[in-house]
């Protein structure tokens, strides 16, 4: 099971789905004879299902995703660390003699 729900999506889904949780329950306690929040309940319980797990059986059925950059790599800002940069490996440990420094900084 591929993870198919975004960030974004993941936290309205699980806002959604905790409000309509609620509203189902507070009708059903007023013991209302409807079929109507017997439904809103179920369904606020999968969008809070699907929020968790990050994963929604309808997007995978119709083949999308609402996530970012599936299977892109993530490119890091220029402004970030010197040795990512140049993926180069950072030296293990300072160096000891004059002529070690010199031959790091030329």
């Amino acid at each position: 099971m591929k993870k198919n729900v975004g960030t974004i999506d993941a936290m309205i889904r699980l806002s959604l789905g905790f409000f309509a949780l609620g509203w189902g329950i507070s009708r059903m306690s007023r013991k209302s004879r409807g079929f109507m929040p017997f439904l809103v309940t179920l369904l606020g319980s999968q969008k809070i299902a699907e929020g968790i797990t990050r994963f929604c059986p309808m997007l995978a059925y119709w083949g999308w995703s609402t996530r970012d950059g599936l299977g892109q790599e993530r490119k890091m800002p220029p402004s970030t660390n010197y040795y990512a940069r140049r993926k180069i490996e950072p030296p293990l440990t300072a160096p000891q003699t004059q002529q070690e420094r010199g031959a790091i900084h030329e």
